[in-house]
């Protein structure tokens, strides 16, 4: 009878923990799928507050794109809090650093663009030969690299701190100069049968009488040489009279952006002659750099030489690149610190943001081209929280790629209009994270940005200069 109630016991026993062990692993099944539906909202959120951000930049740069194009350094905001939730969290996104020296933003003119670069150049940027140097400059006419991690793999470099896939000038007059102040963000004089009827000035006269539509850099720096025009006035004939027939003036160099080993690239720019234009420009004041001739004006270079480099250069930035992370830090905290003076939320919250390390973090690299109003996304890479992208590079991003998401954030560069940012996405956003609105009461545009179409819009373009 004992053995029985034992046997009994036994099994009753055995039944209460197989039971408890059900219930245990039911709550803890329960637990992580609460868990797992908090992160998957966590991330949703994180990725909305960066889309936030990349708006809120495209706004701020888009109100500055004219002085920017100028010569101005673009004023971006570091960071911002999108909310505080009950837990003591907030959703925050913040710029990093684009470079080595930590930039916030990056110029991307102020490297090569290897989709427009001719054999030459990449022979000296690449080190090989000029046979070698005419293969891939086939090779990337041929398929456009998307972004310029691959760019820079496939020109074999160990860095891409010198060259771009993004740079592209708008064919409209900056209005740099008194005579073309009134004439800002209209189109350039087109050469040609009506060119000289658009003449508003005699050297503009004098440069377009006779002048064919096919008119391109070299050969405007001959006219100009021809008919005595000073190289002070140089830069004015350049802003005002397009050498593209109206197209998109591709792969300039930012001539007061561009380091000294990236200006000795340039036909007719020596290594001596881009250590004094880098020297130089340090002294000039702002309007005098605004001339793509000023080298010439200040002994730099030679007529002869300018005119083989006019083709590469420029003095306007259109394309930046910024680094926008998302994601949730712990709330500032002010205990002690009530009764003591001086210290506002706002220093708080900025030395919180510096060092903190982000809860389901996003972030999104792009470019942004400020050449059309509203500004549009030029090139979009989306990294998610613990995903790795290919090898690590030299910023520490990863090699850039088209995310999946970037689909939902643009359309084609076949459409010549940009979105505007309220209709993207929207209903993926919490409360308290929306597009920006400009003066205008516009939303910057988030649209055209794909890391492949962008790479074959640029180098779709073609120019009537020659390579």
């Amino acid at each position: 009878m004992s053995r029985r109630r034992a046997t009994a016991l036994i099994a009753t026993m055995f039944v209460v923990v197989i039971g408890s062990l059900a219930a245990a692993g039911a709550l803890l099944a329960a637990g992580q799928a609460r868990m797992e539906t908090r992160s998957i909202a966590d991330i949703s959120a994180a990725r909305a507050a960066a889309r936030s951000g990349v708006r809120a930049v495209m706004a701020e740069l888009g109100e500055q794109r004219i002085e920017i194009a100028l010569g101005a350094d673009p004023q971006v905001s570091g960071s911002h809090v999108l909310e505080t939730s009950v837990a003591g969290r907030q959703l925050v996104w913040r710029l990093s650093g684009v470079d080595e020296g930590g930039s916030l933003v990056g110029c991307e003119t102020a490297g090569i663009n290897v989709l427009h670069a001719d054999a030459d150049m990449l022979a000296a940027l690449c080190d090989v030969s000029v046979a070698d140097a005419d293969a891939l400059v086939a090779s990337l006419r041929s398929e456009p690299p998307g972004s310029v991690a691959e760019a820079r793999d496939r020109l074999s470099l160990s860095d891409d701190r010198r060259i771009t896939v993004f740079s592209a000038d708008s064919d409209r007059c900056v209005g740099a100069f008194p005579n073309t102040e009134d004439r800002r963000d209209q189109a350039r004089i087109v050469p040609g049968d009506s060119g000289e009827s658009g003449a508003q000035t005699p050297m503009e006269q004098a440069v377009l009488a006779g002048a064919s539509a096919s008119l391109d850099s070299t050969t405007l720096v001959r006219r100009l040489i021809d008919r005595d025009i000073s190289p002070q006035d140089w830069g004015e004939a350049f802003d005002a009279i397009s050498v593209t027939g109206g197209a998109p003036r591709l792969g300039r160099l930012d001539l007061n952006r561009a380091d000294a080993g990236t200006l000795a690239l340039v036909p007719g720019i020596n290594e001596e002659a881009a250590d004094a234009i880098v020297d130089a420009r340090e002294r000039l004041d702002a309007s005098t750099r605004r001339s793509i001739a000023w080298p010439v004006a200040e002994g730099l270079i030679e007529a002869a030489d300018f005119t083989r480099a006019a083709r590469w250069l420029t003095t306007s930035s259109w394309q930046w690149r910024v680094r926008v992370e998302a994601g949730f830090v712990p709330a500032p905290d002010r205990s002690g610190l009530d009764g003591i003076g001086g210290i506002s939320d706002a220093q708080l919250q900025e030395e919180a943001l510096a060092d903190a390390r982000l809860e389901y973090p996003i972030t999104l690299e792009c470019v942004i081209d400020l050449s059309v109003t509203p500004p549009r996304l030029a090139y979009l890479s989306q990294r998610l929280p613990g995903e790795v992208k290919g090898d690590a590079t030299s910023d520490g991003m990863g090699d850039d790629s088209e995310s999946p998401d970037v689909e939902s954030m643009e359309r084609g560069f076949e459409e010549p209009e940009a979105i505007d940012a309220s209709s993207v996405s929207s209903a993926s956003e919490p409360d308290g994270v929306s597009a920006p609105a400009t003066d205008s009461g516009a939303s910057p545009a988030i649209a055209p940005s794909s890391a492949v179409r962008v790479g074959r819009w640029l180098g779709a373009h073609t120019s009537s200069e020659p390579r």
